[in-house]
């Protein structure tokens, strides 16, 4: 792994979480292990780094989608790993990271997150009609809008405002969001088998 990999990795991971403003330079450098020096050797400044720290993990998350569908395609063990994976990566991330880049960072939301949301939303689109492909899914209800619906149900968890990290666990929200969206667009072959998880003891949607 190169200095400059090493270094994004750190800082996301810092900027996750502990949001983005709290966390300096100085605290990147520290936790990589080198010097300040050497940071900005790599990175012009906290912003470059910031925008590297969200293609990386951008693009990790996109890597992950593509090994839990690349085989076998849509399935419901997939859809399954894929719930389960995103509930435990939401008790990682600290509400400011979002709020941060929102509210110090505006340019960078609106040339990163809003993309970030727009390939989501497509992915969510692709998943929905590979469902109901597979008679998984009903047929009767519009597309766009749940794939749009979803994402933002699952942009609504990241911030604060609706369910303070205090009092609810971001993954036990994920998970009753995920149950009751899913089957409410369940098809009775799709329910039928979802018993057959549950009866397994890994129920997850």
């Amino acid at each position: 792994m190169s200095v400059s990999q090493r270094i994004i990795e750190v800082a996301a991971q810092l900027f996750i979480n502990h949001g983005v403003k709290t966390i300096t330079m100085n605290d990147i450098a520290a936790e990589a292990g080198i010097s300040k020096k050497t940071l900005y050797e790599h990175f012009v400044n906290k912003e470059d780094l910031l925008v590297k720290c969200l293609d990386f993990v951008h693009e990790e998350g996109k890597a992950e989608r593509e090994k839990i569908f690349g085989k076998d395609g849509f399935t419901i063990e997939a859809m399954v790993e894929i719930t389960r994976q995103t509930a435990l990566k939401f008790n990682n991330i600290n509400p400011n990271f979002i709020i941060d880049i929102k509210r110090y960072h505006p340019h960078i939301w609106k040339s990163k997150i809003v993309k970030m949301d727009k390939e989501n939303i497509e992915f969510n689109a692709w998943m929905i009609k590979e469902g109901i492909n597979k008679g998984l899914f009903r047929s009767d209800l519009n597309v766009d809008v749940l794939s749009k619906l979803l994402q933002e149900q699952i942009n609504m968890l990241v911030g604060e405002n609706v369910f303070p990290a205090d009092k609810f666990s971001r993954a036990e929200v994920f998970q009753t969001m995920m149950e009751v969206f899913g089957r409410g667009i369940s098809t009775d072959k799709m329910l039928e088998e979802l018993r057959n998880v549950d009866k397994t003891g890994n129920k997850q949607i």
